[in-house]
């Protein structure tokens, strides 16, 4: 009876999203605020107890909050100054197969928009691409629902894996004082990358087996066979470089940096012909014409500089054995709340500079305004774009992480009752009825929580903690249900309403959302289980994990 009392506010938030097609934002605000309820009411949590964490999950969220802004500014500002329409210029005139379009514009620069800006802008912008390119507008949004799973595994600037780190460091104190909370996140990132390296490489074969199925030809996912070695190719070029980023730099760039990366492989592979089929595939009824190269307005090279400066930035910023790491990361330049409203221990602390929404994205984005010459008006029009693009992810992302530290520290007013935290509660049913089975549902559950926010992030920011317990009940490595829960939440992205709807308003696809649904529905459970299997085969294997 608890445990369901538990996930209620959660239930509620699923409910007024999916069933009633409630905002995320008022949702999750709904959901704390009955969270509170249920707190007072049945585990005798004290209001201003209550408070106190709602105003520390608040400032926890300050955060990912600046990374979202910065992210989403710098991209608008590029909009603005024409450079994002330079950079899809640029892939016209590259080839005529639709197949390999798909690759190039459906799949690695729908990466790359995640790892730049992500909350929904992939299907926004490399939706319409495609279909600018020729490729009917369900299959462009499709494409770009089933490429945007594996790059939102890190998101845009690493936010994702971040919060989702960021809700469970408490309990990584608690459960294992002897193990430093670097080296767990450490190897959370790197583990997370290297899975995504088994099974987010062959996202481009479903995408293009999928293509080829949804064109209704007979057999026509034979189409699919001759792409095959294009296809691991183009995966392996996006998920290796970004295992390596992620191990040996940090979370911020693999999704954007090893999008580049792939970038620069595939379509200097595509122009030497290497891999490429010999004969040229489009749709039914699509005629053969030659595309024209795109030519004028911004240089190619100056459209890509605001990312390449950013990823120097970054890299100069995040390697661990350059001294400005340590200079930044110092806890003397740290914003710090401790005991909030008079609690002992309900203390936060803010390592502003090192946080890559101020550092380099808003700066990078000012720095272009004046470059690019923007005016004041534009200027204006730019920062309020923003600011309503992310108005629903930050009520969203606020109210989720106040509910999750209410529902860890349910029983501070009264540590020594009969009931543990509601987290907790929601965990132990979890473990009994799955036991060593776990891994099996883990990937889903990640999956259900993007399904129904439209957001890794907000996924991580419910279940993460959920998880966490579940693991350390059953008796699992926590690092490795960690990866399940954030590698699940990147790929309930391919079926989630809010990316379904950006992709349809932005192709002229109206009306088929539910078909989009149900095309990507399967490569969605598909892609679950192989994650799960790859769970199973750490566990056989002995690997060693941290925690």
């Amino acid at each position: 009876m608890y445990a369901l009392l538990a996930i209620a506010p959660i239930l509620l938030a699923v409910v007024l999203m999916v069933g009633l097609n409630v905002k995320s934002g008022r949702a999750m605000f709904a959901a704390w605020f009955s969270g509170a309820v249920i707190a007072a009411v049945f585990w005798g949590l004290e209001v201003f107890h209550a408070a106190a964490y709602t105003v520390f999950g608040f400032l926890v969220s300050i955060d990912t909050v600046v990374i979202v802004f910065g992210a989403i500014l710098l991209l608008n500002v590029l909009i603005e100054l024409k450079y994002i329409a330079a950079i899809g210029n640029g892939f016209s005139g590259i080839t005529n197969d639709r197949r390999i379009q798909i690759l190039i514009v459906g799949w690695l620069f729908t990466c790359f928009i995640e790892g730049a800006a992500g909350f929904g802008t992939p299907g926004a912008l490399a939706a319409p691409l495609l279909v600018g390119l020729g490729v009917p507008p369900f299959v462009a949004g499709l494409s770009t629902l089933i490429a945007n799973s594996a790059p939102v595994a890190f998101g845009a600037v690493g936010i994702p894996p971040i919060t989702g780190m960021g809700t469970i460091l408490p309990s990584i104190r608690q459960n294992f004082p002897d193990v430093d909370p670097a080296a767990f996140a450490a190897q959370f990132y790197s583990r997370l990358a290297l899975t995504n390296v088994f099974i987010g490489t062959f996202v481009p074969v479903l995408l293009i087996m999928t293509v080829a199925a949804s064109d209704g030809r007979k057999n026509g996912i034979k189409a699919a066979v001759p792409m095959l070695p294009l296809c691991i190719l183009s995966g392996l070029a996006f998920t290796v470089p970004s295992y390596l980023i992620a191990t040996y730099i940090g979370p911020e760039m693999p999704s954007m940096m090893g999008a580049l990366i792939g970038l620069v492989i595939i379509v200097t592979a595509v122009k030497k012909g290497f891999l490429v089929p010999a004969e040229v595939w489009r749709f039914r009824d699509d005629p053969i014409t030659e595309i024209p190269s795109g030519k004028g307005g911004v240089p190619l090279l100056t459209a890509w500089s605001p990312y390449i400066i950013i990823a120097l930035i970054l890299t100069v910023t995040r390697l661990p054995w350059l001294p400005v790491r340590a200079w930044i990361n110092d806890p003397a330049r740290a914003i710090s709340v401790s005991s909030i409203f008079g609690f002992e221990g309900i203390d936060w602390s803010w390592r502003f500079l090192g946080n890559p929404g101020l550092f380099p994205f808003i700066f990078v984005a000012a720095a272009f305004m004046l470059a690019g010459g923007m005016k004041a008006p534009a200027v204006k029009t730019a920062l309020k774009k923003t600011a309503g693009q992310i108005k629903n992810a930050v009520i969203a992302l606020l109210f989720g992480v106040a509910l999750v530290q209410l529902m860890r520290y349910t029983n501070y007013s009264n540590p020594t009752g009969a009931l543990e935290a509601m987290t907790t509660e929601v965990a132990k049913s979890l473990a009994s009825i799955f036991g060593g089975m776990y891994p099996l549902v883990s990937p889903l559950v990640g999956a259900f929580g993007a399904f129904v926010s439209g957001s890794n992030t907000v996924s991580n920011v419910m279940f993460m903690v959920l998880q966490f317990q579940a693991a350390l009940l059953v008796g699992l490595p926590t690092v490795m249900i960690a990866v399940a829960q954030s590698l699940g939440g990147a790929i309930g992205n391919m079926v989630c309403v809010h990316n379904v709807v950006a992709v349809t308003a932005t192709t002229g696809a109206q009306g088929k959302e539910g078909k989009l649904i149900a095309a990507a529905a399967l490569p969605c459970v598909i892609y679950c289980l192989l994650v799960s299997g790859v769970l199973f085969l750490y566990l056989a294997a002995g690997l060693g994990w941290v925690a």
